[in-house]
């Protein structure tokens, strides 16, 4: 072990038959930067060689490396620790290997300095830290959303700051930017489509232009027995719809039709969309009530169809409030 000592006049040789190697034991993970071999020259310490350290390994350019070859390395129970990992090389151990005998006289061991955390990933665009960054290395962070946003998981997400990045211990909110339901809208039991897109379900089904997440979009395609695309939403029971909106991805209102007893073709959009859609309210199941309301179409099913392959980011119904009268 004298090549720990702190004395540059003692130094560790190794002469064995081989293999020929030295390894220190560093007692907990460090983000390793430098292994540095101080030679004795003349009771003059210097550098006479090291090795920097990446996240690929420990390099030397100086001749005098040439034989050798240093690796840092993690060993024991904590080998699935996860700590940042850019211009250093997370271990516990540190091997020097050589193609012959070798002397070490002081080896020097250097990690990556504790900054503090002064951002956090631009992919954590919708994340914010709380308390706010700059924080120092080893604070404790709970990860929360932006403003308007909802966290869509149950449980709270927590992080460190480790040497200048915030490190997740699990994972990220899930942040998304959520529609608020308007007054007297009607919530649909199931939606279905003339066909989805790509056949991909989940990233377009019919159930996602009523989930109340902007991030997501179902897409109609064009169905197999139909040229026209189309998105069916069941109400269960019958209601007085007194208008339909479809929303864009930033919650603005994309799409308006307005009902009348008859029909909904009054329709104003702000963006020419009106010529590319209709919409319709109908009866699909039994209607055992008679609407006394005005100014709104009477119905279970809502279907809006278009000339071409489509897409809603959200769409919301609303009800007239009213009587309606048991059908004799």
């Amino acid at each position: 072990m004298n090549a720990l000592d702190m004395n540059v006049n003692s130094y560790a040789y190794l002469k064995t038959t081989g293999p020929y190697w030295w390894k220190a034991t560093l007692g907990q993970v460090y983000r390793v930067y430098q292994v540095i071999d101080i030679w004795n020259s003349n009771s003059h310490p210097e550098h006479h060689r090291s090795w920097t350290c990446s996240e690929d390994g420990c390099v030397c350019e100086v001749h005098a490396c040439k034989l050798l070859t240093t690796t840092v390395s993690i060993e024991g129970a904590t080998a699935d620790l996860q700590l940042p990992e850019s211009g250093c090389k997370n271990g516990n151990t540190v091997k020097i290997d050589s193609t012959s005998h070798f002397y070490l006289y002081e080896i020097v061991v250097t990690k990556k300095p504790e900054s503090d955390c002064t951002t956090i990933a631009e992919s954590w665009d919708k994340v914010v830290t709380v308390p706010a960054l700059p924080v120092p290395h080893g604070t404790a962070l709970t990860l929360s959303c932006l403003e308007g946003y909802t966290n869509l998981k149950e449980s709270e997400d927590t992080a460190t700051c480790l040497y200048g990045q915030v490190v997740p211990t699990e994972g990220l909110p899930n942040c998304r930017l959520m529609r608020e339901r308007v007054s007297d809208e009607i919530t649909p039991a199931s939606a279905e489509q003339s066909a989805t897109f790509n056949d991909d379900a989940a990233n377009h089904g019919a159930e996602l232009a009523i989930d109340m997440d902007l991030g997501t979009a179902y897409i109609a395609d064009l169905g197999p027995d139909t040229h026209l695309p189309w998105l069916k939403l069941s109400l269960v029971k019958l209601h007085c719809v007194e208008s339909v909106i479809i929303y864009d991805s930033l919650g603005d209102p994309l799409i308006t039709w307005t009902c009348s007893e008859e029909d909904c073709d009054i329709c104003t959009d702000t963006q020419s969309h009106c010529n590319s859609y209709s919409l319709t309210v109908s009866t699909e199941g039994a209607a055992h009530y008679l609407s006394s309301i005005s100014d709104c179409r009477f119905g279970d099913t809502v279907k809006v169809e278009s000339n071409d392959a489509f897409s809603v980011t959200e769409l919301a119904i609303i009800e007239k409030q009213g009587q309606l009268i048991p059908r004799i």
